[in-house]
């Protein structure tokens, strides 16, 4: 086996296992879809501590997460009760044990293991894993895999192409003969540096620019993209935006859908890995809970008052009944992150079930350049959608011209070359 803990393998499984489910025919990869649909369901299930779900809320959570409750569903459930991590009844409620999000992905790896999986799917992992610490040349990255994995040269141009066709890695050409391959990762570690090997290819004035997007996201945590997009140029901007340059989150309700730009350090500044917020669980949280607080003036002091929620939340107290409770995280309450209950005159009850989410969630708002500045620019409406970064971005790159592609290599070229990683 590689050389991952099983935290960061846990969640390259996740990861790919979700570009997996867009996608169809690839057998070749079953192993990691199904440990991926594992994790996934596992972490809706559990929470802080041991709890029962009704037969029919499992079935919600699964249709929520892209699974088939007729094939994916039952031979989840089997997996996951052969590992005692969960009971089943015989009306189908299950019981599941207190996991953290971290204890999860490590169980989503050895479910993979246990599987012994071939060659190939490990070094798909290994692939996604090298990518997004630096750029590399597919000819540099064969020759690695197939030395390190003992598979024939045909192999692994064929495991290359594969996972540049589903997505577990990007390509982009950089001459006739050569592309480099990246991962939407890339610029989770050592942000600045890559930042300043990008800002050395451009031109002074695109370079000015994209300084003063970076100054506006740092002290007010994100922008509209549409601000950003003003800032930099639709061509700059997509081209920065398809590297992962940055991160552009979708939130959507009845009304409207709203994208808006954040820096990967903003959500990633604790850790060097996707681990951290593997399935975009504290993204979501925040994004919901800045939902809820739009709808109040700043003089009322909008982030104390949203810590205040946050800390009340983490020490495992019950919400007030409101009526927001209802309507403002149900996203959330299909992750299992939190347990809404109806409580008198048409209003409902909220309590944290993942506190190591909501912890996450305070450090980004504390820390994390998250700021009351950031509040506004999102819809005043309850959550009904929420599209992590890594979606938007993988959208962002199918549509790029060839002439963008081009300059887009040039930039993943700048860093490879600045000897970063």
């Amino acid at each position: 086996m590689m050389d991952t803990d099983k935290k960061t393998e846990g969640a390259w499984l996740i990861h790919h296992s979700q570009k997996l489910q867009t996608v169809s025919g690839a057998v070749e990869f079953q192993e990691i879809e199904f440990a991926g649909k594992c994790g996934t369901l596992l972490s809706a299930l559990a929470s802080d501590s041991e709890s029962t779900l009704k037969q029919r809320k499992v079935q919600a959570i699964a249709k929520s997460a892209g699974l088939n409750i007729h094939t994916d569903l039952p031979a989840i459930l089997k997996t996951l009760t052969e590992r005692q991590l969960i009971d089943q009844s015989q009306a189908g409620d299950v019981v599941a044990l207190g996991l953290t999000t971290p204890t999860v992905l490590t169980h989503t790896t050895d479910i993979f293991r246990a599987t012994e999986p071939a060659e190939t799917e490990v070094a798909a992992i290994f692939l996604a894993e090298e990518t997004s610490r630096a750029p590399a040349v597919d000819k540099d990255l064969r020759d690695c895999v197939s030395e390190t994995f003992e598979l024939r040269i045909d192999q692994t141009e064929a495991l290359l192409a594969r996972s540049i066709e589903i997505g577990f890695v990007d390509a982009q050409k950089v001459d006739s003969g050569n592309q480099l391959l990246f991962n939407g990762n890339l610029f989770r570690v050592d942000n600045a540096k890559k930042i300043e090997s990008i800002l050395l290819s451009l031109s002074p004035v695109d370079r000015t620019n994209m300084n003063e997007l970076e100054e506006r996201l740092k002290t007010k945590g994100c922008v509209e993209e549409n601000l950003a997009r003003t800032l930099l140029g639709n061509v700059l901007f997509d081209k920065l935006h398809s590297i992962g340059v940055f991160d552009v989150s979708q939130v959507s309700n009845e009304a409207e859908t709203t994208y808006y730009v954040t820096r990967p350090g903003a959500f990633g500044k604790f850790g060097n890995t996707i681990a951290d917020d593997a399935l975009d669980l504290a993204k979501a949280l925040v994004s919901s809970l800045t939902y809820g607080m739009t709808r109040r003036s700043a003089s009322r002091g909008r982030i104390r008052m949203l810590n205040a929620l946050l800390d009340k939340l983490i020490r495992g107290e019950t919400l007030n009944p409101s009526t927001a409770a209802g309507q403002d995280y149900k996203i959330l309450e299909l992750k299992g992150v939190v347990e809404v209950r109806p409580a008198e005159g048409g209003m409902f009850c909220m309590r944290l079930l993942k506190k190591e989410v909501g912890k996450y969630a305070k450090k980004i708002l504390n820390f994390g350049d998250a700021s009351e500045e950031s509040l506004p620019i999102l819809p005043g409406a309850a959550v009904t959608a929420y599209r992590g970064p890594e979606h938007t971005r993988g959208i962002k790159r199918k549509k790029l011209t060839e002439s963008q592609k081009s300059t887009t290599a040039e930039l993943l070229h700048q860093i490879r070359t600045g000897n970063i990683r």
